[in-house]
């Protein structure tokens, strides 16, 4: 079986204090490691350490006196750290001393340059002395280097500070890549995301320590910063930790960044100041773990590529096919969502495995709810033997015992389809080979069907499962209340801005500055809805594009937070802030947060105030039993019940003439 040396961690909140949402993402995150910051309080320290005794702590000592202008002495670096270590020393005893010494822009005391690596080698020679003397059961290691090489020249400092890594107790090592929409990722790259194997290559002898990594699309531009969604981000880190897994000099792997109050970091954060956490919490959560084992000194020899094994002779005679699962005990559905869950944890994207394994989406989603009839998982030679058993238990996972289980929608489970974890992971579509021609799609329908389909198709279906209706009528639902993109491709969630109701939540208390940005129409206040930046400028649509609406809500951004967020219309179907309570957030900011992560959430939003917190609505059970004009009627009210209702009429009708599933 294989195993891993490296734990799976997060770099803490860069604050001396954490908030209890700091903790909880720790939790369930399943974090194994958290690299800390000396200014960090010793209560901080404690209570990590109290919730999970066996997590490790590694903390980079910070001394706010490394600046563009200069650095500390040893002694003097070494006089204020010590009484720190000291404190900390029931909860950690692996230190990083100082941080990326070779960044450009000199931000940390040094720079770049071959002077600079060889005034730092002798200052990390005499602090690791020092330390060592009044801490002699630290572990000190040499801090990891900004990188790429042709940037920062990690490299020629590697060489440089040859006397202070292997001085060092461990080597420290950043790790970033960033995700380009017109080239390749270079997240396996070996100056990006996999450079940690040259620093092995180096210092074969020394345990490395992944001090900070992720994705840095944010970074990539002072005037461009490609967009990726978080959800993309999410299942990038599992996918390059299943392969840092094989390394077996790499002690751990943290994550840049828990959380932070500075803005300039709410790109990598694992959550967000509104507290929501991102789908990056969960990816980690749920994926597949090997067997940690400790990593000792001194290091194993790389391991040799393992040679081929020897095809076996050929048997006389046809063979019979692969017998079957246990008749009637899988079906279809159970096998599509075993392969899907096995190969989101082992960070192979929503449908790959299941393509290595040789079996056929299509043939499955003909008739989902059929018994499975396929080869065993055992018989599946394509698939590893940890493949295998990944895929055998999360099948095992499904299969429980009917009588044990109850699939009431009440109690045990929470309600709220955005808080089951099960639906967190699952792909928003189907692959491309299923999704529905353009060609089959014969009137306006039936392209919209089409449309909602090809993008949200397999969370619909799970969507339906989960509250009992048909999954042709959860598509129609969607399809009636949108046809655009929930986010855009520049990253930024869709969005109306209502001015009358900035005007209710915060213009009227601040009258003469409202009007001097916002207008509308008295009368009818839903219209002429109009802005401008400044007094003197004229005034400007609100609702021309989505760059506009952007423009307009910054600017009320920065009049009132939330007053903004309570008057926006978001997401696919322009829910507006104001509901943020009905479908169980904490705040209209938390909703924001949400919806701009993913339109997974936009879609268990609409699904969410359809069944209500306790799924017993009358709107849900209309739909249950098919009753369109009935849901149109308590959906839309009875103004609206006749328009809607043959929209959805028209909508279930064409799911069925397409024959999607």
């Amino acid at each position: 079986m294989a195993t891993r040396t490296c734990r799976v961690g997060v770099h803490g909140r860069n604050q001396e204090l954490f908030q209890d949402m700091d903790y909880q993402v720790i939790r369930e995150a399943k974090a194994e490691v958290v690299k800390m910051m000396s200014q960090t309080r010793p209560e901080v320290f404690d209570r990590i350490k109290k919730e999970n005794p066996d997590i490790e702590i590694i903390t980079r000592l910070y001394d706010d006196r490394m600046n563009t202008g200069g650095h500390p002495t040893p002694k003097e670096f070494a006089d204020k750290m010590i009484p720190i270590m000291q404190g900390l020393r029931p909860y950690c005893t692996k230190f990083q001393v100082h941080n990326e010494p070779n960044h450009r822009d000199r931000i940390e005391g040094w720079g770049p340059e071959d002077a600079d690596a060889q005034n730092f080698n002798q200052w990390f020679l005499q602090v690791y002395d020092l330390l060592k003397a009044a801490c002699p059961w630290a572990s000190l290691g040499f801090p990891g280097l900004a990188i790429p090489t042709f940037i920062h020249r990690d490299r020629a400092w590697l060489k440089i500070c040859k006397p202070a890594i292997q001085k060092a107790d461990w080597l420290g090592v950043h790790c970033y890549w960033q995700t380009p929409p017109n080239r390749p990722s270079v997240i396996f790259d070996p100056q990006f995301g996999l450079t940690f194997k040259y620093y092995h290559n180096q210092y074969p002898n020394k345990r490395l320590e992944i001090l900070e990594c992720g994705n840095s699309n944010v970074q990539s531009d002072w005037h461009h910063q490609w967009a990726i969604p978080d959800e993309d981000v999410a299942q990038e880190y599992v996918k390059w930790l299943q392969t840092v897994f094989d390394y077996d000099y790499v002690n751990s792997a943290s994550f840049f960044i828990l959380s932070s109050q500075d803005p300039t970091w709410s790109f990598f954060s694992w959550r967000t100041e509104h507290n929501y956490k991102k789908p990056v919490v969960q990816r980690v959560a749920q994926m597949h773990r090997p067997p940690l084992v400790a990593g000792t000194a001194p290091l194993p020899r790389p391991r040799p590529a393992p040679k081929p094994a020897p095809k076996p002779a050929p048997k006389p005679g046809p063979q019979p096919p692969a017998p079957a699962l246990e008749p009637g005990l899988a079906t279809n559905q159970d096998m599509i969502t075993a392969f899907h869950n096995a190969s989101i944890k082992l960070g192979l994207g929503n449908w790959t495995l299941m393509g290595r394994a040789g079996i056929k989406l299509a043939d499955l989603v003909k008739d989902r709810n059929a018994p499975y009839t396929g080869p065993q998982i055992g018989d599946l030679t394509k698939l590893s033997a940890d493949q295998k058993d990944l895929l055998r238990a999360e099948l095992d996972a499904l299969l429980v015992p009917a009588e044990s289980v109850s699939f009431e929608l009440l109690g045990g489970a929470p309600a709220l389809l955005r808080e089951q974890g099960d639906l967190a992971t699952v792909a928003l579509s189907l692959p491309r080979s299923q999704h529905v021609k353009l060609s089959a799609a014969k009137n306006s329908w039936q392209r919209r069907v089409r449309q909602t389909w090809n993008r949200y198709g397999y969370l619909l279906m799970q969507i339906a499962d989960t509250l009992g209706i048909d999954t042709g009528l959860a598509t129609a639902v969607l399809a009636a209340e949108s046809d655009r993109r929930g986010i855009a491709a520049n990253g930024h969630l869709a969005l109306r801005f209502e001015n009358h109701l900035f005007w209710a939540h915060w213009g009227a208390e601040h009258e003469t500055t409202f009007r001097k940005h916002f207008d509308f129409d008295a009368s009818r206040p839903w219209v002429k809805h109009r802005w401008r930046p400044g007094a003197d400028e004229g005034w400007r649509d609100c609702h021309g594009s989505q760059k506009e609406e952007w423009q307009v809500f910054e600017l009320a951004r920065s009049l009132d937070e939330t007053a903004a967020f309570l008057s926006a219309g978001m997401g696919l179907v322009g829910m507006l802030g104001s509901t943020f309570a009905t479908i169980g957030y904490e705040s209209a900011g938390q909703m924001f947060d949400a919806f701009s992560s993913s339109e997974r959430y936009q879609i268990f939003a609409l699904f969410d105030l359809i069944a209500g917190p306790d799924t017993n609505t009358r709107r849900l059970a209309a739909l249950q039993r098919k009753d369109l004009d009935s849901f149109a009627t308590l959906q839309y009210g009875n103004h609206q019940a006749a328009k809607y209702g043959g929209i959805l009429h028209a909508l279930y009708q064409a799911f069925q003439d397409l024959k999607i599933v």
